[in-house]
């Protein structure tokens, strides 16, 4: 029979390089101009802040989402373990 389960180091591992995955990811620079007034040179802070805005917001769903990730590998080794317990004194899950 195959083994089941989780290698709970292993998963950890594995959420904790998720979580840190967009570290790299930097902000972009407000740019100055000495003189124009084009219109797609005006607006450019104007995108790069809402830029920012997203990369923050990318960077704090990957957080989020690699630590209930890692709550589910704890939560697949607690049912395991009860239903090993159950198993094992001769009684079923409840």
């Amino acid at each position: 029979m195959a083994e089941t389960g989780v290698n709970k180091s292993s998963w950890d591992s594995i959420t904790r390089n998720v979580s840190s995955s967009t570290a790299g990811i930097a902000k972009l620079n407000d740019i100055r101009f000495s003189r124009t007034d084009l219109i797609p040179f005006t607006t450019f802070n104007e995108v790069f802040e809402e830029f920012n805005k997203s990369i923050n917001k990318f960077k704090g769903f990957t957080r989020k989402d690699a630590y209930k990730m890692e709550q589910a590998g704890q939560n697949k080794l607690d049912d395991d373990a009860a239903g090993a317990s159950a198993m094992t004194s001769g009684g079923g899950l409840k």
